[in-house]
């Protein structure tokens, strides 16, 4: 029995495989406690491997106070009819933060690994704090040449502690028409604050590049140290998909139940 069921386990492992063909699929995880060699820092000396920790540093002397670190997937995102539903999962920690218009989270869709100017086109989804209030906001923004998406921003009520950990998590679904919505959602302990917005599908981004993008846009003395312990990046399955594996595993377990009883008879 165990035999018969581990092909249908490879048989529905082998279709899956074969309908992508990059390096970097999803899932992926990464716990940052060894590597980060996946990822395309834009500046290396501002990202490093701490304890465990994938720390990003942005500097009072830097000039430009933006920072990304990203990996490139062929899986996901895409036009509409092979988009991929996506989750995007991390814990964080802010160190340091001085100044106003900060702001840390994910950069979604890039057109290139380079998420720090307005020169790529990619969706901001990110913890922000600026325009004279100290509380947290949760953000979604296009950031490129001609962006089509308005910023909108959700405020909190209430600051982030230094030296704490927060889950950040983003879902990106598609509709059947190409409309991309985007969910965000804060984690504190029990606490789960959300906020989402719909982005028409004439107006979505193919980039395939996801990961971190933070900013510390505040004035020459600004700065922001975050650190981030893990990210998990999943394509979510259709459910068609879902069916087919499903249906795969029940059959596997009929099999084994068909071939127990007959050896029993023996």
């Amino acid at each position: 029995m165990q035999n018969i069921v581990l092909v249908v386990f490879l048989a529905v492992g082998c279709c899956a495989n074969s309908l992508v063909s990059a390096a970097i699929t999803a899932p992926y995880g990464n716990d940052f406690s060894s590597s980060v060699a996946d990822f395309a820092p834009t500046t290396n000396g501002q990202w490093s491997l701490v304890s465990g920790n994938y720390q990003n540093v942005i500097h009072d002397s830097l000039l430009n106070k933006s920072s990304s670190s990203l990996i490139k997937f062929v899986d996901l995102g895409g036009p509409s009819l092979t988009a991929k539903d996506f989750s995007l999962s991390t814990t964080f920690t802010i160190i340091n933060s001085v100044g106003d218009f900060n702001s840390l989270g994910y950069a979604l869709l890039a057109s290139n690994a380079d998420a720090t100017t307005n020169a790529t086109s990619f969706y901001l989804a990110d913890i922000y704090k600026g325009g004279g209030s100290l509380n947290a906001q949760l953000r979604f923004a296009e950031i490129g040449l001609t962006p089509t998406l308005a910023t909108t921003i959700y405020d909190l009520g209430k600051v982030l502690l230094h030296n704490v950990p927060y889950v950040l998590q983003v879902e990106g679904t598609y509709a059947e028409n190409g409309d991309l919505k985007l969910g965000l959602e804060l984690i504190d302990g029990s606490d789960v604050d959300s906020f989402e917005t719909t982005i028409p599908a004439a107006n979505v981004l193919t980039g395939e590049h996801f990961g971190f993008r933070d900013r510390a846009s505040g004035g020459a003395t600004s700065a922001l140290t975050v650190e981030y312990d893990s990210i998990n990046i999943t394509a979510i399955p259709e459910p068609s998909s879902i069916g087919f594996v499903a249906t795969s595993l029940i059959a596997g377990y009929a099999v084994g139940i068909y071939v127990r009883r007959r050896m029993a008879k023996k």
